[in-house]
């Protein structure tokens, strides 16, 4: 393989993970519920307790929305003890 090619391979397989990467993101906000979620983190930092009482979704189903909202780096979090604490990502 030749510079030139292995260097095209290269940008080729970067281009691949960008656009996987935009497409996650687009996925991410295409939802009703998690666009619900950045609304009210955008208000301030919550709890998954205070999310979940703000929103009516399973325990179970919030999990999995926060999981990829942590996944595409929308939010940030904090342990306080036992207690997590979500807020959008700056």
């Amino acid at each position: 393989m030749s510079a030139s090619t292995s260097a095209a391979t290269r940008l080729l397989e970067h281009n691949c993970r960008a656009i996987e990467a935009g497409t996650n993101l687009l996925k991410a906000l295409a939802n009703e519920k998690r666009l619900q979620i950045l609304c009210l983190l955008a208000e301030k930092e919550l709890s998954v307790t205070q999310i979940n009482q703000q929103l009516a979704l399973s325990q179970s189903a919030l999990s999995q929305h926060l999981a990829i909202l942590r996944r595409d780096e929308l939010v940030d979090t904090r342990r306080e003890s036992q207690t997590i604490y979500y807020s959008l990502r700056q």
